[in-house]
């Protein structure tokens, strides 16, 4: 795929168990696709994608958080994550190819306003609650916690709608390839813009 002369954001917004670190573990595999790196102080996960997250310190994490050096930060479950402003930057300023986040929507409406809309595309990952529940019994997970997941799903898409973030909805109940080709038609028809 040729994605144009100019770097651009792809994000990926959707409930747990939605596929969004699988539809990004395959995107990275193409040509012309890295992912922005973003900051927490929460241990490594083994279902972290490569290059997603610089695990910090505590103490490092609120040095930086002092000097202004995050667009963004949120605090989950006792643990930091943040996103340096000199990532979004240098990922537009890269001559070409697409740069892909995995984020929240209300983290999404920051980042939306800070590139002025320009140069990014944002994508919710639509699955139903069976597949999800599906993918989180794979996944280990007890029946509270799917229960709790589930429940946060119903609230995803009105975050979203809420956002005010212009986005694309791209079913995930399907095969991976047919979700991958939703996606390319989504950023062959969403040119770069100046």
């Amino acid at each position: 795929h040729e994605w144009g002369a100019m770097g651009r954001i792809l994000t990926i917004t959707g409930p747990s168990g939605a596929g969004k670190s699988r539809i990004t573990k395959a995107l990275l595999e193409e040509e012309g696709f890295s992912i922005i790196t973003s900051i927490t102080t929460r241990p490594k996960r083994p279902t972290d994608l490569e290059g997603e997250y610089l695990y910090l310190q505590p103490e490092k994490f609120d040095e930086l958080e002092k000097r202004g050096s995050f667009l963004w930060v949120a605090k989950l479950r006792s643990c930091s994550y943040g996103t340096l402003k000199r990532s979004i930057d240098s990922a537009l300023e890269m001559p070409q190819g697409i740069k892909i986040m995995i984020l929240v929507p209300e983290i999404l409406r920051i980042l939306c306003d800070r590139l002025q809309g320009k140069n990014l595309i944002s994508l919710f990952i639509k699955t139903s609650p069976k597949k999800i529940r599906e993918r989180l019994m794979r996944a280990g997970l007890k029946e509270d916690e799917i229960k709790q997941r589930l429940n946060d799903q119903r609230n995803w898409e009105k975050e979203m709608k809420a956002s005010g973030v212009p986005y694309h909805a791209v079913s995930n109940d399907g095969d991976l390839p047919e979700t991958l080709q939703n996606v390319y038609l989504i950023l062959a028809t969403n040119p770069p813009t100046n």
